[in-house]
């Protein structure tokens, strides 16, 4: 069985809409990580030292090119006023089926439930339209906020995939938070959104 893939998708929640991140993008998502080490330490990712670093990792839309191993890349867009708030990537590269989420929010724009909702609204779309069996996320020791979204999201933490990593020169302890395909279906197909724009992919 080959995993579906998707040419288009955006999800409309209560306070975020998930849509492609693009073009336009780019200078905005620069301006809100780079330098930024309250976001940065984080993540496995440094940031970017120059905006031309953005536009390869990010601008790989349309969706479902099976050669780029179908990692969908989503801006975190809050519907309040309409403003590029952050990423939130869905990856299935090397791992079909197995879905890793990877997402940050701007400090202006943390605390407000964006990181919470686009997490179960990624999530739905992963179990509903992409057939994973597991969504999995990994966070550095001591980041109490993410444990507590991946938490609200579903996910539950496994000890067995704890591991550790280099970070800035330090060794660095990970918290391993996992999905099933059978938890969502009992929980009864939890975050789907209000408004779905889902574009199929078709034969590669």
């Amino acid at each position: 069985m080959e995993q579906p893939w998707l040419k288009h998708a955006e999800l409309v929640g209560d306070a975020v809409l998930l849509r492609p991140v693009g073009a336009a993008d780019v200078s905005t998502c620069f301006d809100l990580v780079h330098g930024q080490r309250e976001i940065t330490d984080w993540l496995i990712w440094d940031g970017p030292e120059a905006i031309e670093e953005i536009a390869p990792w990010y601008l790989t839309w349309p969706l479902g090119d099976p050669t780029r191993g179908c990692d969908y890349h989503f801006a975190i867009v809050d519907r309040s006023d309409g403003a590029f708030s952050g990423s939130i990537s869905l990856r299935f590269h090397d791992h079909t089926f197995q879905g890793d989420l990877g997402y940050w929010v701007g400090l202006e724009r943390q605390g407000r439930g964006l990181a919470s909702e686009a997490i179960q609204l990624i999530t739905w779309l992963g179990f509903e339209h992409l057939a994973a069996e597991l969504l999995y996320a990994e966070c550095f020791e001591g980041n109490a906020g993410s444990q507590r979204v991946l938490e609200r999201g579903g996910y539950e933490l496994d000890p067995a995939g704890e591991t550790s990593v280099q970070k800035r020169g330090r060794v660095v302890r990970t918290h391993f938070y996992a999905y099933s395909r059978s938890t969502w279906l009992r929980a009864e197909r939890p975050g789907k959104p209000g408004v779905v724009r889902v574009v199929p992919g078709g034969a590669p």
